[in-house]
């Protein structure tokens, strides 16, 4: 039988094997590499470390360009490094693909909303986020809001949409999944007539909008929607339902994790409940289907549902697709 143990201050959605808590106190490190900023994880991993003091937690962020390569090129050494990944989801499809990711299929999971869990154990999401069309209040009349995507065709947009050429993809991507692709392509090319006004970066594109540069910004993100109306900026945003959620930021035991238990113990912790809600508080949108949203207005939307990996595995050709349509006018 396996032996059991309660911990009060410990994730109390199920019970901790206490075989792994006794390996996790012998390895007494855990390494993470990972995408997210330092400002959210830091915080997260002083969580856990709080509930588990007997491991020392390092973290090396970074973005997939930087850590794929190292990943790959420590592989190929034979001296695995990382327990733990945490990178954007296609970086983790690409992982598991080279047989360099372990499988954990943690308790924790089956409150995780599947679209942001891998099948097999492989990954699970950690966050993800939401956008939607964000408007200028004093350039646009609440009468005058698109409130379907045909309304953004209207000529009196012309010139004053705001996109993002360099990352915008995923918008692309869950446009043609709602609409099916003939129909989505051919919005796509209609919408481009519309002399659309290309900025890199969200926090650029949403800041423009709020200085009145723009009358929309199709990719307006949750974060900074409600950062942006905390400020007192004038801005709005509307939701073109169903709201196909982000591909979430995804995490992964690495294939030889030198400290196996510690990353069992930590992907239970950021993603139980307690967990979850933490990372609901350092203001990201949690992957758990019991972690209700923060706005009102948010908890009331329709959220869809979307094949992420199938889509992302075919990630190229709609990066081609939305620059023939955007960039080249075909």
């Amino acid at each position: 039988m396996v032996a059991l143990v309660l911990f009060s201050n410990l994730p109390a959605v199920h019970a901790i094997d206490a075989e792994t808590i006794g390996r996790a106190k012998q390895e007494k490190n855990l390494v993470i590499y990972g995408a997210p900023e330092p400002n959210f994880m830091r915080p997260l991993i002083d969580k856990f470390t709080a509930s588990y003091p007997f491991i020392n937690a390092t973290y090396l962020r970074g973005g997939s360009e930087k850590l794929l390569p190292r990943i790959q090129s420590e592989a190929r050494a034979g001296k695995t490094s990382a327990d733990v990944y945490c990178l954007r989801m296609a970086a983790m499809i690409q992982l598991k693909n080279e047989d360099l990711l372990g499988r954990y299929d943690s308790p924790e999971r089956k409150f995780i909303n599947d679209i942001h869990r891998e099948k097999e154990g492989y990954w699970t999401g950690l966050y993800t986020g939401m956008q939607w069309l964000g408007y200028n209040k004093k350039l646009v009349a609440s009468s005058e809001v698109p409130r379907k995507r045909d309304d953004l065709l209207d000529t009196k947009w012309k010139g004053k949409i705001g996109l993002d050429p360099a990352s915008d993809y995923e918008w692309f991507i869950s446009e043609l999944h709602i609409l099916g692709e003939e129909k989505g392509k051919n919005f796509m090319r209609r919408l481009a007539k519309q002399d659309i006004q290309f900025r890199r970066g969200h926090g650029l594109l949403a800041n423009l909008l709020a200085a009145g540069e723009f009358h929309l910004i199709l990719t307006l993100r949750r974060d900074m929607t409600f950062h942006l109306i905390k400020t007192g900026a004038p801005v709005g945003w509307s939701a073109f339902e169903p709201v196909i959620p982000l591909p979430a930021i995804s995490m992964g035991i690495s294939k030889e994790p030198p400290h196996a238990n510690a990353a069992k113990l930590f992907i239970d912790y950021v993603l139980s409940k307690q967990g979850q809600d933490f990372v609901k508080f350092l203001g990201r949108d949690s992957t758990r289907l019991d972690v209700e949203p923060e706005v009102e207005e948010v908890k009331r939307l329709k959220i869809g549902k979307i094949d992420w990996p199938f889509y992302l595995s075919r990630y190229n050709q709609y990066i081609d697709e939305f620059n023939q349509i955007f960039l080249k006018g075909n």
